[in-house]
């Protein structure tokens, strides 16, 4: 009961702060009673559950006020709450919330119904007053920065790559050269800039972060082909077994081994190593730093972990693009071809709201208005998910595994674990290891989990 007073009066501190009171109950946040702050009384109350954004919510509720004149009062719990539980109590108690959301990842309570919102995206963040200044553009805001942002979606693996290359040269020395993105050439900015002067690298990445490393570029690289077999465990002992996940597995040691090849530091390029994967150095909180000192292009983006209200003058730069793999056309099978994968952002639906069919009528009505205004609503959703919602209206999106998926491919989980374990021994803390170490590098892998397997690894 604590955490959900503390996150309900976190709210009504910051109503205050604007000089306004936000709707709450007369019991520090039950969700029981109908008494409210001051004089005036909420007409229903929302549960948003965990919300990563508190600050947002608060401002949410008191513009839909200050636009409609119909006072909601959020609900919310704390970080590490169970929100089926606490939803269940709510709704069995004398004051139901009126709608309620829960995110789409950790339940499978949702209503099918439910009204979508927010969206959970991963990819590449970039700052646009960086990448204006690459090609010499004064104008983070040009249409002429939207045409580059596009053409970099839209560019194919060899593209991205070589672009990579050119970039890491321009940054380190003085080679102006031309580059091709999407068929169209650039060319960087005969003289650098406030921005690009600054760069020490390309990618802010850490090897300690198994988000990125791991999570994030495995998933890419699975995604366009059927693994789902796989999930059990127990298949994965034979070495015909292996022929169907060696593709993922050459996609990710590659993008892997391109991705820590380009790496910035705070004060110089940095540089794969002991240094690299421990944590000591390159944690994630460093990388922040590192992108936020416009010391790299690019950095891994998960939204789940950006606060849109603590990063807002730069949310405003920010654009977002695609985590490109080197896909083996000859052995796409099942997500539309490496083409539209490399352009796309892993999305999904963050949370669904549900009306409370069991509320009045005319508290229904109110309610299931309030849901439909916040789900079409772009003055609260920040620039991220307008980038999000931009990419979703393009149909430029691939699935996201929720965690229930996860733990469901058990199997491939393990087997997950186990690369990563001997690619931080054998790949990441070596400074020279090339890409070309691949082949060898995959059949011992391969063959050292054969000779473990006894059908229960």
């Amino acid at each position: 009961m604590a955490k959900e007073v503390i996150a309900i009066l976190l709210c009504i501190v910051l109503a205050l702060a604007s000089c306004e009171a936000l709707p709450m109950d007369g019991n520090g946040g039950s969700g029981v009673g109908n008494v409210s702050a001051g004089d005036e009384d909420y007409d229903f109350s929302v549960f948003f559950g965990h919300a990563e954004d508190p600050i947002n919510i608060a401002r949410i509720a008191l513009r839909y006020k200050a636009e409609t004149g119909v006072s909601v009062r959020p609900i919310m719990t704390a970080e590490d709450a169970a929100d089926d539980r606490f939803l269940t109590r709510y709704m069995s108690s004398a004051d139901p919330p009126a709608a309620f959301a829960l995110p789409t990842d950790a339940s499978d309570n949702v209503s099918a119904a439910g009204i979508g919102w927010r969206f959970h995206g991963r990819g590449f963040a970039a700052d646009r007053r960086v990448l204006a200044d690459l090609i010499g553009l004064p104008d983070a805001a040009a249409p002429a920065v939207d045409i580059f942002v596009e053409d970099i979606r839209l560019a194919d693996y060899g593209e991205w790559s070589k672009f990579l290359n050119e970039l890491d040269s321009y940054i380190k020395g003085d080679a102006y050269s031309t580059f091709i993105l999407n068929d169209k050439t650039y060319s960087f900015a005969g003289s650098k800039g406030r921005y690009s002067s600054q760069l020490s690298g390309v990618f802010a990445v850490s090897g300690a972060d198994s988000l990125f490393t791991g999570t994030m570029l495995m998933d890419m690289a699975s995604v366009t082909t059927d693994i789902a077999p796989l999930a059990d465990l127990s298949l994965l002992t034979t070495p015909q077994a292996f022929m169907s996940i060696q593709p993922v597995f050459d996609t990710y040691i590659e993008a892997l081994g391109s991705y820590t090849s380009h790496i910035a530091g705070l004060y110089a390029p940095g540089i794969r190593g002991d240094d690299f994967i421990s944590g000591k150095i390159y944690s994630s909180e460093y990388t922040e730093l590192v992108f936020e000192a416009n010391r790299a292009v690019f950095t891994p983006f998960d939204s789940e972990n950006y606060t849109e209200s603590a990063d807002a003058t730069q949310a405003g730069h920010i654009a977002l693009l695609p985590i490109k793999m080197p896909y083996g056309e000859n052995w796409l099978r099942v997500y539309r071809g490496g083409a539209v994968a490399n352009s796309s952002l892993q999305m999904r639906t963050e949370y669904s709201f549900c009306v409370n069919e069991e509320a009045p009528s005319d508290i229904k009505a109110k309610a299931e208005a309030f849901v439909r205004w916040l789900a079409d609503d772009t003055e609260s959703s920040g620039a991220i998910q307008l980038c999000l919602a931009d990419y979703h209206a393009k149909g430029a999106e691939l699935p996201l595994p929720t965690a229930k998926e996860r733990e469901e491919a058990e199997g491939i989980a393990m087997f997950g674990e186990y690369i990563y374990d001997s690619i931080l021994r054998h790949m990441l803390s070596d400074p020279d290891w090339q890409p070309d170490e691949m082949l060898a590098f995959r059949d011992a892998l391969f063959a050292e989990w054969l000779s473990g397997n006894d059908g229960g690894y």
